[in-house]
């Protein structure tokens, strides 16, 4: 153990050293307090996680109680508006501000399922692409040219009209449109590790293909997995939000940003409060992600270090 006296000094030396993990932890919340905007999105996608969450218990009103005789109450700092109408009504006297935090409940879980399901599905053929090459290869990028020779929103259009309109088809389609990405990203990292001299030994000393992959070429690629999921949740809210306006998404019973600017269409001169809440809980979600993965691209990539 060692003592620290006024004498002895505050020297490096005397003073226990950091782990690598530790240091790296240190720097990069360093680098994370001096970003003032990823300092607010972070906080804004934790406040819409807690929304989302308690929005049972935040939510002032049944989001979908009607009430006719309160239709189009402007917020409640505009000329006649209702102290208990936040965010005020719309059409049939359905409170906005429930609605807006019930609907961060679709927005959120169809961002985070699809791009999981995207992630596994693309990541598994990316790998298997990349380190067998050949027929699997061929089969497999293919397939993923022909997908994107069709674009993306009006493949999704297409697949949730034949199979319905519920967050579960919802989720599905966008998952199983959205792995392209991954499994091109997954390739190319993995085409760049496969004759690495690590992988080299590790088959020298007989290790498997299933082991190479799960114990060697996947911990290696999992920083740009991380970075492509991240923006994809972005990506596939404002999917949802897109096939909801159209009537394709989750069911009109059910609160989203999308079905909400939908219904607005046709009152926006007259209650433009009904879009514009919406549209903004879209705009700073989507943003808030966005700068979220910018920040996590630079920690994680290598080539960004100073």
């Amino acid at each position: 153990m060692v003592t620290l006296t006024p004498e002895s000094g505050m020297n490096e030396t005397a003073l226990p050293r950091l782990s690598p993990f530790k240091r790296a932890l240190r720097r990069l919340w360093i680098k994370f307090v001096r970003r003032k905007a990823t300092i607010f999105a972070v906080l804004f996608l934790l406040f819409i996680v807690i929304s989302s969450v308690l929005a049972p218990w935040l939510a002032p009103a049944d989001p979908n109680a009607q009430d006719i005789e309160k239709r189009l109450v402007p917020p409640f700092w505009a000329p006649g508006g209702d102290a208990s109408k936040v965010l005020g009504t719309d059409q049939l006297g359905r409170d906005v501000f429930s609605r807006i935090l019930w609907g961060s409940r679709v927005s959120l879980a169809v961002g985070i399922l699809s791009s999981a399901l995207a992630c596994l599905v693309g990541t598994l053929l990316g790998l298997l692409s990349g380190y067998f090459r050949g027929w699997v290869e061929n089969v497999i990028m293919r397939v993923a040219d022909i997908q994107l020779a069709i674009p993306y929103i009006l493949l999704a259009i297409t697949l949730v009209a034949i199979l319905g309109p519920n967050l579960k088809n919802l989720v599905l389609v966008l998952g199983l449109t959205g792995w392209v990405n991954y499994a091109r990203v997954v390739r190319a990292e993995v085409l760049s590790l496969r004759e690495r001299e690590f992988i080299s030994a590790a088959r020298a000393l007989g290790a498997s293909s299933f082991r190479i992959i799960h114990r060697h070429l996947l911990p290696n690629i999992l920083s740009p997995i991380i970075v492509l999921s991240t923006l994809q949740v972005a990506q596939f809210i404002i999917a949802e939000s897109s096939l909801s306006f159209l009537g394709l998404g989750v069911p009109i019973s059910v609160p989203s940003w999308g079905g909400m600017l939908s219904e607005s269409q046709l009152y926006v001169p007259l209650a433009p409060w009904m879009a514009t809440y919406p549209g903004l809980a879209i705009l700073l979600t989507v943003l808030s992600i966005n700068l979220t993965g910018d920040f996590i691209r630079d920690a994680l990539d290598p080539r960004l270090k100073l």
